[in-house]
């Protein structure tokens, strides 16, 4: 079901909240990588303004477009681009695993919505543009978006966190899953049955843990569909043993 409109005042606190959703950690501001050589960006390392990342064949270019556009450029033509604008943008690879395009200011205008600690992101010989986990899962392709590989085990989604597509939470007894589905629909699922279902469908939605305390699911657009309504600074959602899935306040009282 889609939310009625809130209050101006609650509706600038929603949509302005989806930016530190997308961002989750402030962007450190390392030293460039190469312009033309290197292939991979790690953790906290960055691309800067006209920047590139290039495949070890030389065929393929990653580029930071001045335009705030992240563009990869084949032999002949460009191969994919995230169709996002602002000035001076840089591109980083934040140490949260969160591959994001900051433009002037620390504003996000992308970002590929994967969490992991030692994510890395490399241009291949074969054009693909790629987000690995730790273990060496894709999480992100140019080719193919996000994956479903995800570095998210636990049962806790801290304040500022995100759960991006296909990616879950499980229960201490691992009985019990929370996926925010591809479709944009949040489920709680069991052994042999569906326990929970937001009903909200909109594909590539993010479940934000605003530091608000607000749970919310924002569609691709940064349009919330669904929310809590509930706010205490600083709040966390967990899974528990029994398959409920509370926001539970920084004291341990449950809000929501």
């Amino acid at each position: 079901m889609f939310l009625e409109a809130p209050p101006r005042r609650r509706r600038r606190q929603l949509l302005a909240a989806v930016a530190a959703a997308m961002a989750v950690a402030a962007p450190v501001m390392p030293a460039a990588a190469s312009a033309e050589i290197v292939p991979s960006l790690g953790p906290n390392q960055a691309i800067l303004t006209n920047q590139a990342l290039t495949s070890p064949n030389g065929r393929y270019r990653v580029v930071m477009q001045g335009d705030g556009n992240l563009v990869e450029y084949g032999p002949a033509s460009v191969v994919w681009s995230s169709g996002r604008f602002g000035p001076n943008a840089t591109l980083h690879m934040q140490a949260d695993g969160n591959l994001v395009v900051y433009a002037a200011g620390g504003t996000p205008i992308w970002a590929s919505m994967t969490f992991g600690s030692g994510n890395f992101a490399t241009i291949q010989d074969d054009g693909n543009f790629v987000l690995y986990l730790a273990d060496g899962r894709p999480a992100w392709s140019s080719r193919t978006g996000t994956t479903g590989a995800t570095g998210t085990t636990g049962a806790t989604l801290a304040a500022g966190s995100v759960l991006g597509p296909n990616q879950e939470l499980r229960s201490p007894s691992g009985e019990y899953t929370l996926i925010m589905q591809g479709d944009g629909n949040l489920v709680i699922s069991g052994p042999n049955e569906v326990m929970f279902a937001s009903g909200t469908y909109a594909p590539n939605s993010v479940l934000a843990m605003q530091t608000d305390g607000n749970l919310v699911i924002y569609d691709r657009a940064g349009v919330a569909i669904w929310a809590t309504m509930r706010f205490s600074r600083g709040a966390h959602a967990t899974l528990g043993n029994d398959a409920s899935f509370g926001v539970y306040s920084r004291r341990g009282s449950r809000i929501w």
